[in-house]
């Protein structure tokens, strides 16, 4: 698990035969960790704590360990970080909704009934 890289579980929604069995030329598995600036060191870390919780799958689609996000690139972490914002933000608005349907309902039914 410590050679994978996050690519490898990575698979379009739609493939045909012949992009399944053409294979993309390994990458190299010594990548350098570069510095990162303050705003992609915490969306890394974010990531982070997504793998260590093993919910990574749950919420960018991928399943991945604390060395996968290390050797991610700054492109890689913004392109992740992105999906994760977006299904936490529908989860949060989903949660919210719910709940004011829910007060606003028994409000209606206390001032009614």
């Amino acid at each position: 698990m410590a050679d994978s890289v996050i690519e490898d579980y990575i698979t379009p929604a739609v493939e045909d035969k012949k992009a399944r069995s053409k294979k993309a030329p390994a990458k190299s598995k010594d990548v350098p960790v570069t510095e990162d600036d303050e705003d992609t060191a915490a969306k890394r870390e974010s990531l982070a704590i997504l793998a260590t919780l093993g919910t990574s799958k749950d919420f960018i689609g991928v399943d991945m360990s604390l060395g996968d996000v290390r050797k991610m690139s700054q492109k890689d972490v913004e392109k992740y970080y992105v999906r994760y914002q977006a299904v936490l933000g529908r989860r949060v608005t989903g949660g919210l909704t719910e709940s004011v349907i829910d007060v606003s309902s028994k409000g209606i039914a206390y001032h009614y009934l």
